[in-house]
């Protein structure tokens, strides 16, 4: 099981991997926090995960990190709610382990986790939010080969409707990620007005 000593180890290990990576991949308005998204990332790769599935791109801040990161497939899941799948897609196409469908999440990823059984999965919920994201998590729940969820903006309001997991981790409230801060520079930089918000 993992806890708060072997993330923060990890984190020691890898802090040069996620500086890299923050100064390599652009901030997208609205998007996952650089913190937050090494967060979940680390969690996959501590517990052996080989693939994963993202519900919700929008704008595709989490999605390129997670493509940056590892090598393995990474499939993702938007029904174009902002209108900007295209774009979004086009801009990220360069990226091979990359997949991205313009579809419904709550019919295609179940389907898409029945049909890859031998895959170790991580399953990131970027959409829908609140009582949403906790059913498509619960509906996931059957699976044996989902080896961790990840939710964003998993706070205020939308943590209440998600409600509280055993053995989960919260960006925000993770002490030893405050001497990681620095990471997440970009994001104010980018968008000041980011800087009233939390992330999950």
């Amino acid at each position: 099981m993992i806890n708060n000593n072997i993330l923060k180890k990890y984190w020691e290990d890898n802090e040069e991997k996620f500086k890299g990576i923050a100064k390599s991949v652009p901030y997208q308005a609205k998007g996952i926090w650089y913190t937050e998204a090494f967060l979940f990332c680390s969690i996959c790769d501590i517990l052996g995960v080989n693939a994963i599935i993202e519900s919700g791109m929008a704008n595709g801040c989490s999605t390129e990190l997670f493509a940056n990161y590892f090598d393995f497939d990474i499939l993702v899941y938007d029904n174009n709610q902002y209108g900007i799948f295209e774009e979004t897609s086009n801009r990220l196409k360069k990226y091979n382990n990359l997949h991205m469908f313009n579809g419904d999440s709550n019919k295609l990823i179940p389907e898409t986790v029945e049909l890859n059984k031998d895959a170790k999965l991580g399953i990131f919920i970027d959409g829908p939010k609140g009582f949403g994201a906790r059913e498509l998590r619960d509906n996931l729940l059957k699976f044996d080969n989902i080896l961790c969820f990840g939710f964003h903006d998993y706070a205020g309001q939308n943590k209440y409707d998600i409600g509280l997991f055993d053995n989960s981790f919260i960006t925000h409230e993770l002490k030893f990620i405050d001497e990681f801060r620095y990471l997440d520079k970009k994001v104010i930089d980018t968008k000041p007005g980011q800087s009233k918000y939390k992330n999950g």
